[in-house]
């Protein structure tokens, strides 16, 4: 019970907190990445039944995307630049020049008409560039953001031959008091919950009544979207893992195997989860054989265990080959890299190999999608801070800084943004980090205490 305990507090997390945590998170980067200057003109036109300044609203929600992309800047509205806007057509520059010397790469207008929304990215060099068209719109902004998403990710993708991430989700747990508590083991609530990536859209997935922790996306198949995650549930008394669907319809039980189940992850190729479990009497690192449409497709077998030491915090590199956690074997918890056993021989003699030493205390390890970096939390200074592993070079470094437990990293698709949960007091909110240049901002909202993000895999 002691080493579940121990497990347990990697979850956690209530009773260590400090002040002004949500108003004072600073990141600091060796490098900031070159920013493409972009100016966003005013979007003409009205639509029927929408405030007059609707159209705004839907230019801000699209400035959003582009400035916090990590890879665009958003000039401000300078006099200069206004007036060359008046001078203008949609979907033309009639001065080019102008604006290069104004600073701008690219244009973007956008017009709406007759209920629908029609948008052009333009070169200030090549005058030539993207235009969308027909876009209908609802007049509701909670619908009407879906596509300004789909829009951001389009201009990056012809900026820069990627996708971006504004059309990605997240999965979070959602802390609130029990209103109808039987002890005091039973004071607080958890659920499920999805929103869009940057904390809008909002709503509820999973409805036990209980405690639910540690949701993940399953990795969808190529050109897909996520349609499936894991999560672990108090409902049965004892932590159990449910494998739930975005659609709706029936949770179902992971596995029967005793004991206490935690911590799930899926290997990018949707072969193998892992977790953590207690069925041998320890908290050790198990792997199961799964296949997301028909279920188990082997046996749990355990892959590490090291005497009376507790695992945690599985998560696989993006080949599926090696797996990162948490043991506490050398005294306190540490992250260790190894190779994944797929055989009972090969599970016989593992080799994790150390990759935190510089803290004491260090959870829940995220590999990024592309492999290069690992992000986690540390204990810096008596306060949990996100860290970065460096894989290439084997080297730490601090990312986060300031008061207050930042704990739970999840990586975006494009390797480059992390979100994260912030612990003040009673209150927990999501934060988002770009890499490039450092900008911190919050993306949850609402009542509640907002803990585990976990990002979408798929670039939608």
């Amino acid at each position: 019970m002691r080493r579940l305990c121990f497990v347990l507090l990697f979850l956690a997390s209530f009773q260590l907190h400090a002040a002004d945590a949500l108003s004072t998170i600073s990141v600091r980067l060796k490098t900031k990445a070159a920013q493409t200057p972009l100016f966003l003109c005013p979007f003409e036109g009205k639509l029927a039944g929408a405030t007059d300044s609707y159209a705004q609203e839907l230019a801000s929600v699209l400035a959003f995307d582009l400035r916090h992309s990590g890879s665009i800047q958003i000039l401000d509205s300078s006099r200069q630049r206004l007036a060359l806007v008046q001078q203008d057509r949609f979907g033309k520059l009639g001065a080019s020049e102008e604006w290069q010397r104004e600073g701008a790469a690219y244009v973007i207008q956008g017009r709406i008409d007759d209920g629908k929304l029609a948008i052009q990215l333009i070169s200030t060099v090549t005058r030539k560039g993207k235009g969308l068209e027909g876009i209908r719109l609802t007049g509701v902004l909670a619908e009407d953001r879906r596509a300004i998403h789909l829009v951001a990710d389009a201009f990056h993708r012809e900026i820069f031959g990627v996708d971006g991430i504004a059309s990605s989700k997240l999965l979070y747990c959602l802390v609130t008091p029990n209103p109808k508590p039987s002890d005091d083991k039973d004071m607080w609530l958890s659920e499920v919950w999805e929103s869009d990536y940057d904390g809008h859209n909002a709503h509820q997935l999973t409805y036990h009544g209980k405690f639910c922790v540690t949701p993940c996306y399953l990795p969808p198949k190529a050109g897909h979207a996520s349609n499936s995650f894991l999560y672990v549930s108090y409902q049965a008394g004892q932590p159990k893992i449910y494998l739930g669907t975005l659609k709706g319809g029936k949770p179902q039980r992971l596995t029967t195997l005793a004991g206490n189940q935690l911590m799930p992850c899926m290997t990018s190729q949707r072969d193998h989860i892992a977790f953590i479990c207690d069925a041998a009497g320890n908290p050790d690192l198990f792997l199961l054989p799964f296949n997301p449409d028909s279920g188990p497709t082997g046996k749990p077998m355990q892959i590490y265990s090291s005497g009376y030491a507790t695992q945690a915090s599985p998560s696989f590199s993006p080949d599926g080959n090696q797996v990162a956690f948490v043991s506490n074997k050398d005294g306190t918890p540490r992250i260790y890299v190894m190779d994944v056993p797929r055989t009972r021989i090969e599970q016989q003699h593992p080799n994790p190999i150390l990759i935190t030493a510089r803290n004491r205390e260090n959870t829940s390890p995220a590999w990024s999608p592309d492999g290069a970096k690992i992000a986690y939390s540390s204990r810096c200074d008596g306060v949990r801070q996100i860290c970065i592993y460096d894989v290439a070079k084997g080297e730490e470094w601090q990312l986060t800084h300031g008061p207050g437990h930042k704990e739970n990293p999840s990586w975006a698709p494009d390797s480059k943004h992390i979100v994260f949960n912030s612990v003040d007091g009673h209150a927990s909110e999501l934060f988002m980090v770009n890499l490039s240049q450092g900008d911190v901002v919050q993306v949850s909202r609402g009542p509640g205490e907002k803990k585990f993000p976990s990002w979408d895999p798929a670039w939608r």
